[in-house]
């Protein structure tokens, strides 16, 4: 036998099996948010809507199709609030911007909404309280045309913002990490 030989050691073959472990992958969950945005933002970017369907024995059947702007919306601040943890400087300045950003227009907005409605004579308010449409100073209407204004800021705000985690993901090496092979 050579000296080569002496050197081979035998891991635990107690653990070794087809089945892998389920370990927590801080990588995983990124990986997972990220394809989730990414789906969301490769749809078109709809309203949703309540659809109202009849079934054979005549019942009318009410559903609601998702606003795919709120979903993609949702899945960056998902992949923001994972990957929280390895944001750099630059990632934090950056993003904090662009979330200063949405808030100013959206309190704008808010005040446009409320300034238009506070010019309005009586009967036009009370038209628009007829039909079920409340229009407060501090929130939006989402009867109103404002509200949809500032879903389509926040959705271009929220790609920048997923432009810059992508790029925290390249800084980060993409999460290179060590392989180990049998």
């Amino acid at each position: 036998m050579d000296d080569e030989d002496d050197n081979i050691q035998i891991g635990d073959t107690e653990s070794y099996g087809g089945q892998k472990e389920q370990t927590f992958s801080h990588q995983s969950l990124v990986m997972q948010a990220m394809k989730k945005c990414v789906e969301y933002g490769t749809i078109e970017q709809t309203q949703g809507i309540f659809l109202t369907e009849k079934d054979m024995k005549g019942r009318t059947k009410l559903t609601y199709r998702q606003d795919i702007r709120k979903a993609f919306i949702e899945s960056v601040r998902t992949a923001k609030m994972i990957m929280i943890c390895d944001f750099d400087k630059e990632a934090r300045e950056k993003i904090k911007i662009l979330i200063d950003k949405i808030n100013t227009r959206k309190k704008e907005l808010i005040k446009e909404q409320w300034t238009w409605f506070e010019k309005l004579n009586q009967s036009q308010k009370n038209y628009y309280f007829n039909k079920g449409i409340i229009i407060r100073q501090d929130s939006f209407s989402t009867d109103l045309p404002y509200y949809q204004d500032y879903l389509f800021e926040e959705l271009e705000i929220y790609r920048q913002i997923l432009e810059e985690l992508t790029l925290l993901t390249e800084r980060l090496d993409f999460y290179k990490g060590v392989d180990f092979e049998g």
